[in-house]
């Protein structure tokens, strides 16, 4: 479980996700979850997004001059082109052809990018405007991440905009609105604090998936079909899942113009058989850890060895699970039949090997 994780206070956590009912004490959110329940946060009394009045009045700046949405639609310009494995979070992102050497011309007339950037430009407005609420600002940061975590987005991509936006600051700030070294500064502040705690929403909301995200029916029923998977002979089976997986990776990689930066593990027999052994071992030790009351929420202390030696980075998660899930499903109809395998049965093990990207 990684760091933000790690300072969360779990004791407080209700089994479902929380939902904020209101930004100020007599508002409403833009932003309704649909949960039961908040959590309970010391750091929400505390929590203040220090340093950056600065930043504040660059905010409001940009606003008269009409930088505000440039700046934003720079940054995910910045994002898409510095960090290319990440395009395929976005639909837009998606359809940006690699052969095309005007992409970001033809990208920023984008309906559904231009959408996206505003409704980040209105997030970042709504922040300046609360700023000085601290109660309010941390629950709201808290939901943004808890969304965030369900559009495939991590605590490092928060990293990587906030390096983009810099970048498109210095870019498209010029005249009255230019950049010095002081307001840098309080940007930086500003962004941090911010990553903090979306990355705690992130955090609390990963926690709460790995607790609720399989039943009790659905895991018996898993068991059951993973005593057939042991009886084919786990890392015969293994084989099948990791090259699938490996080739439908390589597949979309190609598919959307984006370098393979994982090692050709599949090259080399004895790396290839470890790392098999590995997997599958993670997929046994979810399988048989998942408990009534808890879930799977003692799995992360468990594979902390198997995150420490297989963690990928630079790779696209979303284009990651489909291949995996791919293979997940070439191994299932190989070993229990291609009629046994109901769309129930994909969706479970899709499930699970969502639960074991969780604790990576």
């Amino acid at each position: 479980m990684d760091v933000v994780t790690q300072s969360v206070d779990l004791v407080t956590i209700n089994p479902h996700p929380w939902r904020l009912k209101r930004l100020t004490k007599h508002g409403s959110s833009i932003l309704d979850t649909s949960y039961d329940t908040e959590p309970e946060s010391d750091s929400e009394v505390d929590f203040e997004i220090r340093g950056s009045d600065l930043a504040r009045a660059h905010w409001i700046q940009m606003h008269k001059v009409n930088k505000q949405t440039a700046v934003i639609e720079q940054t995910f310009l910045e994002l898409l082109k510095s960090y290319r494995h990440l395009r395929p979070v976005w639909p837009f992102g998606r359809r940006i052809d690699p052969e095309d050497e005007s992409w970001e011309e033809h990208l920023s007339q984008d309906i559904y990018f231009k959408n996206h950037c505003g409704a980040i430009q209105a997030a970042f407005t709504m922040l300046m405007e609360h700023k000085d609420e601290p109660g309010c600002v941390s629950r709201l940061l808290n939901e943004i991440g808890a969304h965030h975590f369900y559009y495939d987005a991590t605590e490092s991509h928060f990293e990587c905009f906030q390096v983009a936006f810099m970048a498109a600051l210095k870019k498209k700030c010029t005249g009255s609105c230019r950049l010095d070294d002081e307001i840098e500064s309080s940007w930086k502040t500003f962004l941090g604090e911010v990553k903090v705690k979306i990355s705690e929403g992130i955090a609390i909301q990963r926690v709460n998936y790995l607790r609720i995200a399989v039943t009790s029916s659905e895991i018996a029923e898993v068991r059951q079909q993973w005593h057939t998977i042991t009886e084919y002979g786990v890392e015969k089976a293994g084989l099948v899942l990791c090259k699938e997986a490996m080739l439908n990776y390589k597949a979309l990689l190609h598919q959307y113009g984006l370098e393979n930066q994982i090692a050709d593990v599949d090259k080399d027999e004895e790396t290839l058989h470890q790392f098999v052994k590995m997997t599958m071992a993670a997929f046994q030790t979810s399988v048989s850890c998942w408990t009534t009351n808890d879930g799977f929420m003692g799995l992360p202390a468990l594979l902390k060895e198997y995150v420490m030696q297989c963690m990928l980075l630079d790779v696209c998660p979303t284009l990651l699970r489909k291949a995996v899930q791919h293979g997940l499903v070439k191994m299932l109809k190989k070993i229990l039949g291609g009629d046994e395998v109901s769309e129930q049965i994909e969706q479970m093990w899709k499930k699970m090997y969502r639960v074991v990207e969780q604790v990576n």
